[in-house]
């Protein structure tokens, strides 16, 4: 079994301006989630619970937000720290990467390809050294956990879920996160080249 992974190299240049951002402690915590939206429930939960908590701001970069937008303007309480930017080029991932204290990788479990998947984002929080928030049980929280901790296991339909990330925002060693990242990024490195020469491998010999 050989994995293989898809990060874009160049990101991987010149990482030391977001080390050096990650000695920044934000107020509020600003949560960005980027990539296509989809899974609406889990969404509206996890604004139901940030919306309105003026220790964070939450962020969606991306396409199909119409019905997150509509979801957030017919409420009828008024989230004021929640922010839509809609489409994004992929250059200008870099500057709200630089600007975001946590990564939103939550997706919802009930979606029987969820469990498993390996979202992008998971890379971009090692190249960028910025935590992620993982749902509970998914492949990615698993996968952070054996790389000593890169992110937070949560739920949020938990009544504690917007205390249990502001604890972890806050309470988190940024020194030993930053040399976390790294070690897993060079494992996951690693794994790609090594299935890239195999799948080489395969079409040489065919």
């Amino acid at each position: 079994v050989y994995s293989s992974h898809n990060i874009v190299m160049d990101d991987c240049i010149d990482r030391s301006k977001y080390k050096d951002r990650l000695e920044q402690t934000s107020s509020p915590i600003r949560i960005a989630f980027w990539g296509l939206m989809r899974h609406l429930s889990i969404n509206q939960e996890i604004v139901h619970k940030l919306g309105g908590d003026m220790r964070f701001e939450l962020h969606y970069y991306g396409r199909a937000q119409g019905a997150m937008l509509d979801f957030v303007e017919s409420s009828a309480k008024e989230y004021h720290n929640v922010f839509f930017h809609g489409t994004y080029n992929p250059i200008e991932r870099n500057e709200f990467a630089f600007n975001a204290d946590l990564i939103h990788n939550i997706y919802d479990n009930s979606d029987k390809t969820m469990p498993l998947a390996m979202g992008n984002k998971y890379y971009d929080g090692l190249i960028y050294y910025i935590p992620q928030l993982f749902m509970k049980d998914s492949f990615m929280a698993k996968t952070a956990e054996k790389a000593g901790g890169i992110g937070l296991w949560c739920d949020p339909y938990s009544d504690s879920f917007a205390d249990d990330v502001y604890d972890y925002y806050m309470s988190l060693d940024k020194n030993d996160f930053a040399d976390k990242c790294d070690k897993e990024l060079e494992r996951v490195l690693k794994e790609m080249h090594f299935c890239r020469a195999k799948i080489r491998e395969v079409f040489e010999d065919a």
